[in-house]
């Protein structure tokens, strides 16, 4: 397996040796038009699509002529009901329907390992020896996101996902923070690594999400 030397730091932000990072997820050719299907994939899936309008045929009602054909001055009008009338029917309006597309599993993968490969280009991962929080402690995230500079953007905090309280610790302390999320490896995708400016993992975590895309390979 080929790999890449990347830089790790602690929670000071001072070096701490490096981590092998697979050149097959972190230095993939990036493939912008799988990351843009992927995007639009999944927030397809987010749309509800219960939008509805009524139809001449649907509205009850305006079935007689409201005034004579000739004589009133007024433009002629047989239906109370017409689309051109303020609380008339919609012509060519929404329906229900599925907004859901697809898209093959490789192609999710490589818009995956395209936007890991940018994170690492643009040095934006940031992999810390050391992942941990005593206690429940807002101000210690804060600190944490001042000390490796990351401060001053949207971070996603990556979790190896085994439920253990350490990690319950640190998505309470962070939860109350704007622009910082936590997710587990399991729940990876796109559009978050792409909203979020920072990817902050463990080596343990990174290690847990290499092992989860050479699965999917």
């Amino acid at each position: 397996m080929e790999s890449i030397e990347y830089k790790v730091v602690d929670t000071k932000g001072k070096p701490k040796g490096t981590v092998a990072l697979d050149a097959k997820v972190f230095q993939a050719p990036v493939l912008e038009h799988l990351v843009h299907d992927v995007v639009v994939w999944q927030l397809a899936k987010r749309r509800s699509g219960t939008h509805s309008t009524l139809t001449r045929s649907m509205m009850l009602g305006g079935g007689k002529k409201p005034y004579k054909q000739k004589g009133t001055g007024n433009a002629r009008r047989g239906s109370n009901i017409s689309p051109l009338l303020v609380g008339g029917a919609v012509t060519f309006g929404p329906h229900p329907r599925d907004y859901k597309t697809r898209i093959t599993k490789r192609s999710r993968l490589q818009a995956l390992t395209s936007v890991l490969t940018e994170k690492v280009k643009e040095s934006q991962l940031v992999v810390l020896d050391d992942l941990k929080l005593s206690r429940i402690k807002t101000k210690e995230i804060t600190e944490l996101l001042k000390n490796i500079g990351a401060e001053k953007g949207r971070s996603l905090i990556l979790l190896k996902g085994n439920g253990d309280e350490g990690e319950k610790v640190i998505e309470k302390s962070s939860r109350n923070i704007a622009g910082v999320k936590t997710l587990s490896v399991s729940g990876i995708n796109v559009y978050d690594l792409l909203y979020y400016k920072y990817l902050i993992c463990s080596k343990e975590g990174i290690q847990a999400l290499q092992e989860r895309l050479e699965r999917r390979n």
